[in-house]
């Protein structure tokens, strides 16, 4: 988006934007990092886990993030980064400051928990961290069998844990990405197709072979909901 544009959207579409203030910064790793934005115009929001929030990274460019946490009362969230180092959002984030001032579009999307599901599949990587926290946060009544597959670099194996998350760690394959998670769903289809509802983020390309995976074996495609954060060779999505 052109920075004319993008200053002119901040003007003349004020209600769209939130102004926060960053009030606490948590690393649980050097490349895991916890960022709370405050503002009373985050009280007046009903989030539901996994929607998503987008901020102005730069003078033309916007990127969306998903909130790990929300507390509508005390008027605030949560939202964990991956400083992966690859792209503006990501050098962004890791300038982030307390007491730096925001503008927060949103939150919005589709990618939500049906009520009613019973048996759940989530399986992304280190981008989808903050995704899934927030989702396990506020499961719907009745689903009590839930499966999360996490593919990380050697580095981020522990991750999960240290964000108090409940997922299964694959270590990813060297120039392979999503190959171990697609081996996995292949070892455990009979327990993942008869799961009621599927979520799948992270690579563009892995979720796409893994959605393709999952019908072949005659999963229903509305069951499968996809989210897309990145994509080899592109900056951000």
């Amino acid at each position: 988006m052109p920075k004319w544009l993008a200053d002119f959207s901040e003007q003349a579409f004020k209600g769209a934007y939130k102004q926060t203030v960053i009030t606490e910064i948590e690393y649980y790793a050097p490349k895991l990092k916890r960022v709370r934005y405050q503002g009373d115009a985050l009280r007046t929001v009903q989030w539901k886990p996994a929607q998503e929030v987008e901020f102005r990274v730069s003078d033309t460019e916007y990127r969306h993030y998903t909130p790990m946490y929300w507390n509508q009362e005390a008027g605030y969230t949560d939202v964990l980064f991956y400083l992966h180092g690859k792209g503006p959002g990501s050098d962004w984030a890791s300038q982030l400051q307390i007491n730096d001032e925001l503008l927060l579009i949103g939150p919005g999307g589709k990618f939500i928990i049906p009520e009613g599901s019973s048996k759940i599949v989530m399986m992304g990587d280190e981008t989808t961290l903050s995704t899934f926290y927030g989702m396990q946060q506020q499961l719907p009544k009745g689903a009590a069998d839930v499966h999360c597959l996490i593919e990380c670099e050697p580095e981020a194996m522990d991750w999960p844990e240290k964000i108090g998350m409940k997922a299964v760690p694959l270590q990813r394959i060297p120039s392979f990405t999503g190959r171990v998670q697609e081996e996995w769903l292949r070892q455990h289809l009979k327990t993942a197709a008869t799961a009621t509802a599927y979520f799948l983020s992270g690579n563009a390309d892995t979720i796409k072979n893994l959605r393709r995976l999952l019908v072949s074996t005659g999963v229903p495609g509305a069951q499968i909901k996809m989210k897309p954060y990145w994509l080899e060779g592109k900056k951000g999505l």
